[in-house]
């Protein structure tokens, strides 16, 4: 269980599409980067003048001059636009709820979004985010000139949303997908081409030469791409940590989509938090292929100015640095997305697969994904309770037909969240000339060592709480509590079985009440998704269900 099994599980993540995920999940930092915004200005009249050109008699480009001052007023168009007040005020507008800077801000922000629970940030489902940011004051000084680089600039203001940036949702109305946060970009953004517009026309004491006599377009005509879209997208960084030719930049903030996905793979998948199947003799050779893809990672990307070795086993919060710009400067961030990413995944697989622990060490390399492993390793925990005396699985269970059947392990492609262990449903039986003549209970007589056991309320409960820790992780996904130190999971316990005259089962559990309480209905942070009761008696439901056959299985929390 290895190398293989770790890279297929991250392959995976970087496939999928997590952005509303992490808007909802991570700390974000966006920044209004002002020389960004200023190069999309200058290229977005740029464009749009050269465009109205070469469609008239005028044909002639924009000259360097004409660039220099459509620069110099860019600058004054973003320092006028681009203010503490106005940022707040289109935040406010698009239903932010925008919390002044000071050093309780952040807390207050987590406080009012559910953020945050004893250190450790927890995924908002896509209903029950709210919205919210801190804007913190940067100011810039106003001098819109040009002479060889950008004046008069500096970064930008920069808001902070934990796990409050929103979600994309279709508008009926409007038919159409709306993003909250991209709504407030596109209010400054058209702002901008707006002011920047009438600060152009004030310089050149008309408008540009554009070889008719109509008048400028709009800035929404302006300010949008040929494809109809506008031009001001949001960038990932201030840049990635190396260039395209892999040169080091200096940034150290590889926050992409996609590695943030792989260090929230990472954590997921550290050695404390899956399930070593029995085939794994060493468990240490798990740890040794995490730890090696972890230093691998090292070597290519840095994330808030830390290695992801640290990130991943010190559980730091991820900030993901995001600022806005223009397709002209996705090739800054070229080095932390998927078509690189998925490069660099490739060449530490074949790095440490022809290495000597890779071409001598199975364990170490193996091709089963984690996830899979995981799931078998739960099952076999607890088939080996249902054994005869000799060591083989005792086949009058239902347990371990099913495990026999399909190989101890479920597929993870129909994987519905429910923790499955036995062969439900009943067998057809046939005629002498092959026909169907209906179907019969699976149900197999047991003998009385057998019914034993089934009815023992304290082999019952010790048999759940092996299981539970593992079953539970398997259900611990969006929208349900997530899966980050795995104490929460651990703390769950049955403490009492009781068994009815008539067949019915009581089970009483706890687990680690506080902190987690408060995502119970009515606390702090309740939610019906996320409420443990729901995670814990669930799953041990399932489990006890599929043990003994019996439905009629009650739980109550202590």
């Amino acid at each position: 269980m290895s190398v293989e099994a770790i890279l297929k599980d991250l392959k995976t993540q970087v496939a999928k599409d997590q952005h509303n995920f992490q808007y909802r999940s991570h700390v974000v930092d966006f920044t209004f980067n002002n020389q960004l915004i200023c190069d999309e200005l200058t290229s977005a009249m740029s464009d749009y003048v050269d465009k109205r050109r070469s469609s008239s008699a005028y044909t002639a480009k924009v000259s360097s001059n004409e660039l220099a001052i459509f620069k110099s007023t860019s600058v004054e168009a973003v320092n006028n636009i681009y203010t503490y007040k106005n940022v707040q005020n289109a935040h406010s507008t698009k239903g932010f709820l925008v919390i002044p800077p000071s050093p309780q801000a952040e807390e207050a922000l987590n406080m009012y979004t559910g953020a945050r629970v004893a250190g450790e940030l927890t995924p908002k489902a896509p209903k029950a985010v709210k919205l919210a940011t801190i804007v913190h004051k940067r100011f810039s000084v106003n001098v819109p000139s040009y002479a060889g680089g950008w004046q008069g600039l500096n970064r930008g203001i920069t808001c902070t949303y934990s796990a409050s940036m929103g979600v994309s949702s279709y508008d009926r109305a409007l038919g159409k997908t709306l993003s909250p946060h991209n709504e407030v970009v596109k209010l400054l953004w058209f702002e901008a081409v707006k002011e920047h517009k009438k600060i152009l026309i004030k310089a050149l004491g008309g408008t540009p030469k554009l070889g008719t006599r109509h008048p400028m377009a709009n800035e929404q005509t302006i300010g949008k791409g040929s494809d109809g879209k506008t031009r001001s997208v949001r960038l990932h960084g201030p840049g990635a940590s190396k260039d395209t030719r892999g040169n080091l930049t200096g940034d150290e903030e590889d926050t992409s989509e996609k590695i943030v996905s792989i260090i929230d793979a990472m954590k997921r998948l550290s050695p404390g938090n899956v399930a070593m199947p029995n085939s794994v003799k060493v468990a240490a050779n798990y740890a040794t292929a995490h730890r090696d893809i972890l230093e691998e990672l090292d070597l290519e990307f840095t994330v808030n100015g830390e290695s992801i070795s640290d990130i991943v086993t010190l559980g730091k919060v991820i900030r993901i640095k995001m600022s806005q710009g223009g397709a002209q400067h996705q090739d800054y961030m070229k080095h932390a997305d998927k078509g690189n990413v998925d490069k660099v995944l490739n060449d530490i697989e074949k790095k440490l697969l022809s290495s000597t622990k890779g071409l001598t060490n199975p364990e170490y390399k193996t091709s089963k994904s984690v996830s899979q492993l995981s799931q078998q390793a739960v099952v076999a925990q607890v088939v080996k309770y249902f054994t005869t005396k000799s060591g083989k699985p005792d086949m009058r269970y239902k347990v371990n037909k099913q495990a026999a059947l399909k190989g101890g392990q479920r597929s993870q492609e129909k994987d519905s969240g429910r923790f499955n262990l036995t062969a439900a449903g009943s067998r057809v039986t046939r005629n002498k000339k092959g026909g169907k003549v209906g179907r019969k209970s699976k149900n197999i007589k047991t003998s009385n060592q057998t019914r034993t056991r089934d009815n023992n309320p304290i082999a019952l409960k010790e048999l759940i709480n092996k299981a539970l820790p593992e079953a539970m992780l398997l259900k611990m996904q969006p929208p349900s509590l997530r899966n980050r130190t795995g104490r929460f999971r651990q703390s769950a316990e049955v403490t009492n079985v009781t068994i009815g005259p008539r067949g019915g089962t009581d089970i009483d559990y706890t687990y680690m009440r506080d902190p987690y309480e408060v995502f119970e209905p009515g606390g702090k942070m309740g939610s019906r998704n996320r409420d443990p009761r729901k995670l814990i008696g669930g799953t041990i439901r399932e489990i006890a269900v599929q043990l003994t056959g019996n439905k009629f299985i009650r739980t109550r929390r202590q």
